[in-house]
């Protein structure tokens, strides 16, 4: 299945009255682009070592594909961004990727694309990873700090702080998970009845593997502070840990972090407060938009404070 580059009709509108760049070429024979060997990605590309990169990222390293543009740098920002790269060395790379088959069927600018999902994405989207390994091939995204990996947007609170229990201490009994989390058996039974990622085989439980959408990765030392904490400010700090990426704020919609969470209006909000008392979350709330429509208001602006253990 081919990816459509989703936005390029609405960046012929914008670029109206521009000049037009035009795509420097790289000194190359101009052919199709699986055809290019490891040895002269090496020679375009002196910043890497082509030898460690997935098989799918040495794909996307040989030119951009029409059809494919959008998501292959949007992948590509975001697998070397994960690998420490800094956003000028990133655009260095994408320059050179550009040059190869020219990349001139695209009107936006590749550079400000760049920069823009190096500041806001954060994963892939499951369907249009899955397109893109079909096309490149396989691709492996480097862990932050080597951490746990967390899914995201999936799980209610009360089956996410059992799930970082699991991931903290592995596979858990009944017992175990009953006095270390604080809950009576039958919420325990509750939580399983729902449950999208963990499994119960007798006595005991374990997560489940699945691939999801979202997902944050944290050390064991983070798991055992939010494992300290109430499950509904677990969710809600963590979506918007998740937001933020590198940075300390978000400017966000509550229906986002609603939707993200798994959560009421109510609650999320009830949250929110809380963890505005207890000094982990600071908001900047756009007042005066009662009178807005809603697709005219301002969302509020949250900012990560320094994290409690309790």
């Amino acid at each position: 299945m081919k990816i459509t580059d989703k936005n390029d009709a609405a960046s012929a509108g914008e670029n109206i009255g521009k000049p037009v760049v035009t795509k420097k070429k790289a000194d190359v024979q101009q052919r199709d682009y699986k055809s290019l060997t490891d040895g002269e990605l090496a020679r375009l590309y002196p910043m890497l070592d082509i030898d460690l990169l997935p098989e799918g990222i040495r794909s996307m390293l040989k030119g951009f594909i029409e059809g494919c543009t959008y998501y292959q740098l949007m992948c590509m920002v975001l697998y070397f961004k994960r690998s420490q790269y800094s956003l000028e060395q990133i655009k260095d790379i994408v320059t050179v990727t550009e040059s190869i088959n020219g990349n001139d069927w695209n009107s936006w600018d590749t550079a400000e694309e760049t920069e823009y999902f190096y500041h806001h994405i954060y994963g892939m989207d499951m369907e249009e990873f899955d397109n893109l390994e079909t096309e490149f091939g396989n691709i492996t995204f480097p862990a932050y700090d080597n951490g746990l990996k967390v899914p995201l947007g999936i799980m209610k609170p009360n089956e996410l702080k059992l799930y970082l229990y699991l991931l903290r201490h592995g596979e858990g009994r009944k017992k175990d998970i009953i006095a270390s989390l604080h809950i009576s058996a039958n919420k325990l039974d509750r939580i399983i009845s729902s449950a999208i990622l963990i499994k119960k085989d007798g006595l005991k439980y374990s997560i489940m593997d699945k691939k999801v959408k979202n997902y944050i990765y944290l050390s064991e030392e983070e798991l055992d502070a939010y494992l300290q904490w109430d499950e509904n400010e677990i969710a809600v700090y963590l979506y918007l840990k998740f937001r933020c990426g590198d940075d300390d704020s978000i400017q966000t919609s509550r229906e986002s972090i609603e939707k993200g969470t798994c959560m009421t209006h109510t609650v999320v909000t009830r949250t929110i407060q809380l963890l505005e008392s207890r000094k982990l979350i600071s908001v900047i709330r756009k007042e005066k938009q009662h009178h807005l429509i809603k697709e005219l208001r301002e969302s509020n602006i949250y900012t990560l404070l320094e994290e409690q253990s309790s």
